[in-house]
């Protein structure tokens, strides 16, 4: 098996050790990773050897001199979507300077994919255009992709084929035999919900090596790439360096937003709320969860605008600001959502599981939120396709979202226990006892050897389910 890695951020350190324990196995697989910046550059090129690994070339000027390379360059589809995933923009550049940029970044890591004869693309975290093109390469050459995707309450990953979290294919193939583990989630579940995120850690377990460079190095590293190129320069994402090395500062800016922010609602306790509501609770932006499949609804009054003309008049959206976005975000949205007929706006820090009790509906693009309503029996609904809507049996789409609303605000309409037995059922088949992030967690749970070996064991499983040759 023949395996090439997408280096994104820092979760190159998280490949290093799998790799590792790959080698101490003999597991009989050749690795390839495609960095996406040079700061590991080194490090792998020592395990694997030069030819094993290559740094994407990301700068526009770069792009702009290969004209004749990317004339040629065939897109295979969503070419626009894919560049409108990046999270932060480059000053002075143009649209066509990024269709430039993504036909280069493409056609190199088709190259690097085609000249490993990799069966298998294994995907970092897909936050930007660089993880969506580096799928689109490997799927344009008939390479399964697998990226390691967070099961958010339920705990553990599952390896998905694409960058919108759709289940593997075997999803359903044993599920019954997980039908009783899903029935105690759920009750468990409607007891006392689980958070979004969690991961249990071993203390007496020791960190693996977090290859984390001396601070005078990283600086001068950071530097160096960000200067090297002029016109690859992203000023919001020194603006962001520079207040997470000053975290009283930061902090100083976050409680001032806050203070700002938090006075911009009209719904100040549960005791509000209309009769009969829907609930929209706005999702962090810029983020991968939105901006990888949903990029369409970035602008979240897309979504405010599709159900306040299509819910009946005697209904109210209600949105609330997510609770890292007060600190975080200008108070624009909120202002504008305040003078929207048909929405009012709760205070951020307000319950939102007593809100989504007493809602008629819960709606998100993509957020936790829904696959919780859907857990606790209450109707919810998915714009864009990501965990939660396979979950809960879907997407609505906006040509549809009349008839649905109709649908799901019906009081005759129920979910039954065994659709929600089934649909977790399917889940706790393909998850994989593991975490995958890079290294700054609080107690680094996936920087632990018995992690990885988990990790690994699931991702040869799921290669193998997948009709992957592996002699591992």
């Amino acid at each position: 098996m023949k395996v090439v890695l997408h280096g994104f951020g820092t979760f190159p350190v998280f490949f290093y050790h799998l790799i590792k324990h790959s080698k101490q196995l003999n597991a009989g697989i050749d690795w390839y990773i495609l960095l996406s910046t040079p700061h590991f550059k080194d490090v792998f090129e020592q395990l694997l050897g030069l030819g094993n690994v290559r740094v994407i070339d990301t700068s526009f000027s770069e792009a702009r001199k290969q004209k004749a390379i990317v004339d040629a360059v065939s897109y295979p589809q969503k070419l626009v979507e894919d560049i409108a995933a990046e999270k932060r923009p480059t000053l002075n550049v143009t649209g066509s300077d990024y269709e430039i940029k993504a036909k280069w970044m493409f056609h190199q890591a088709r190259e690097f994919m085609s000249d490993a004869q990799a069966n298998v693309a294994l995907v970092s975290q897909v936050e930007g255009m660089d993880g969506k093109i580096f799928i689109r390469a490997a799927q344009s050459l008939g390479i399964e992709v697998a990226v390691p995707t967070g099961l958010r309450n339920i705990g553990g990953i599952y390896f998905s084929p694409d960058e919108c979290e759709s289940f593997p294919d075997y999803a359903s193939e044993g599920a019954e035999k997980y039908r009783e583990e899903a029935e105690r989630f759920i009750r468990q579940f409607n007891e006392k919900p689980t958070p979004a995120w969690s991961a249990i850690v071993n203390a007496d377990e020791p960190t693996l090596d977090t290859l984390r460079a001396p601070f005078a190095k990283r600086l001068v590293n950071f530097v160096k790439y960000a200067l090297a190129d002029g016109s690859n320069f992203k000023l919001d994402k020194v603006r962001a360096a520079f207040l997470n090395n000053l975290p009283i500062l930061r902090n100083a800016i976050w409680h001032l937003n806050t203070k700002r922010n938090s006075r911009l609602c009209n719904i100040y306790a549960v005791s509000e709320l209309p009769e009969k509501f829907i609930f929209f609770p706005l999702q962090y932006t810029p983020e991968s969860s939105i901006n990888t499949p949903a990029a369409y609804f970035l602008d979240q009054m897309r979504a405010v605008d599709a159900v306040r003309f299509s819910m009946p008049s005697d209904y109210t959206l209600v949105v609330k600001e997510h609770p890292a976005c007060i600190e975080t975000r200008g108070g624009g949205l909120l202002r504008q959502l305040l003078k929207t007929p048909g929405v009012r706006v709760a205070k951020y820090n307000l319950n939102t599981a007593e809100i989504c009790a007493k809602a008629d509906l819960v709606v998100s693009v993509t957020g936790t939120v829904v696959m919780e309503a859907f857990i606790l029996g209450k109707p919810s609904m998915s714009f864009a396709k990501a965990l939660p809507s396979e979950v809960i049996g879907g997407v609505v789409a906006l040509s549809d979202l009349a008839e649905s609303l109709g649908v799901l605000l019906s009081p005759d309409y129920k979910i039954s226990e065994e659709v929600k037995v089934e649909a977790l059922a399917k889940v706790f088949n393909i998850q994989t006892k593991a975490v995958f992030t890079g290294p700054g967690i609080p107690g680094e749970p996936a920087l632990k050897q018995s992690n990885i070996v988990r990790f690994f064991d699931g991702f040869v499983e799921h290669c193998k389910k997948q009709g992957i040759q592996c002699d591992c």
